[in-house]
């Protein structure tokens, strides 16, 4: 971002509180199993990278691959090693049975990652996004970086959405959430950091 600091690499900081990132693969009740199995398939007759190995990608040039967690359910481990080799096998978090929302999964991950690192940050995503080119990319990067930089900074819970349907509103998944943009945070390049007003 012209005119400042830039942000520290994801996790890698000397002597700073390590970032981990969360990959959800596990199907919420919004994303379920039979949908799974079509975008595998679609990504299969494509002939491209799957979305998982995408993402995967996208975070490692972040953070290591130490810090990166995949989060499943039993009958995906074996599409998922396939996918990830380079993914450590205690970095596999296999969620309870029954976890299929998901708030529940992130309070799930936050809960291992503590038992793990108690002064972890943590950023979770979903696999199944599918960013155009390597502009798109770049720029997601970019605001896990400017996210992280909040983080470290303030403390602050940062939550990751698209100002729509007006600059007023982000929406996150299903939810809309009223933000103050008239207090921006931080620029973030074509994005800007502002605060919650109200979910």
């Amino acid at each position: 971002v012209p005119g400042q600091v830039a942000p520290p690499v994801c996790g890698r900081g000397k002597g700073e509180r390590k970032m981990y990132a969360i990959i959800r693969v596990a199907p919420s009740r919004r994303f379920a199993a039979q949908s799974l199995s079509r975008l595998r398939n679609l990504i299969d007759f494509l002939d491209m990278p799957s979305l998982l190995r995408q993402a995967f990608e996208r975070v490692h040039s972040l953070i290591p691959v130490s810090q990166i967690c995949v989060l499943a359910q039993r009958c995906q481990v074996e599409w998922i090693l396939e996918e990830l080799p380079a993914l450590p096998p205690e970095n596999l978090w296999l969620l309870p049975t029954g976890s299929q929302v998901a708030t529940v999964q992130m309070g799930w991950a936050a809960f291992r990652l503590w038992q793990r690192d108690p002064d972890a940050l943590m950023v979770v995503m979903p696999f199944n996004h599918l960013l155009d080119d390597d502009a798109q990319a770049g720029g997601f990067c970019h605001l896990l970086q400017v996210g992280e930089t909040i983080v470290r900074r303030t403390g602050a819970l940062v939550l990751f959405g698209r100002a729509i349907p007006s600059p007023q509103t982000v929406r996150i998944g299903e939810e809309l959430i009223l933000v103050d943009n008239q207090a921006p945070l931080m620029e973030a390049g074509e994005g800007v950091a502002v605060p919650v007003k109200r979910l």
